[in-house]
């Protein structure tokens, strides 16, 4: 199913990007394909909320509410500086903490189920594209350390992928056979 605390996380760690690098006056080329995101992540969140009746939409906007006020406080110079590398990292850290428990599931079973290698090998080439443009026009290691969490997260799910692949073919096709058998029933 779709994952609402996933759409959640993305739009959090896409905005708290933004609003690093537009703290950090970086120019928008580098961080701009964020913002893109942070605006997709937010119509699904509210896409989700609508087609999901059976959900308590108060607490969502109360939050997306304080998400506003906390854009606003940060932009508004009231932020003391020494909360920017904070604010630089938090992306990475949201980032590993979506992906790690799919890396130890991935280990766990021995295969890596439905994972698309398409998906995920595009996101890795996507982490190190953003290494090479962040070296070429930033010196901000908070940048660099946040894409190279990215890419390690990204190229893991990549290795496992590839190193779990007749694996993942036999459980898929187990699986579906299973299915098949509970059909006939």
């Amino acid at each position: 199913g779709i994952s609402e605390a996933s759409f959640a996380l993305e739009f959090i760690a896409s905005s708290l990007f933004c609003i690093y690098n537009m703290l950090m006056r970086h120019p928008f080329a580098a961080w701009g394909e964020m913002f893109f995101i942070s605006v997709q992540c937010m119509i699904q969140l509210i896409l989700f909320w609508w087609y999901a009746p059976q959900i308590d939409i108060l607490p969502r906007v109360l939050l997306m509410n304080l998400g506003s006020f906390g854009f606003m406080w940060a932009m508004s110079g009231q932020m003391p500086e020494q909360l920017l590398p904070f604010l630089g990292m938090a992306p990475a850290i949201l980032g590993i903490a979506a992906r790690l428990p799919q890396i130890v599931l991935n280990f766990k079973q021995g295969s890596t189920g439905h994972l698309a290698f398409l998906t995920f090998f595009l996101s890795f080439m996507g982490n190190l594209a953003r290494i090479f443009t962040t070296l070429k026009q930033l010196s901000d290691p908070v940048t660099l350390a946040s894409h190279g969490c990215a890419a390690i997260c990204n190229g893991t799910i990549v290795a496992q992928i590839l190193y779990y692949w007749n694996a993942t073919k036999a459980a898929n096709a187990q699986e579906e056979k299973s299915k098949k058998a509970k059909k006939e029933e």
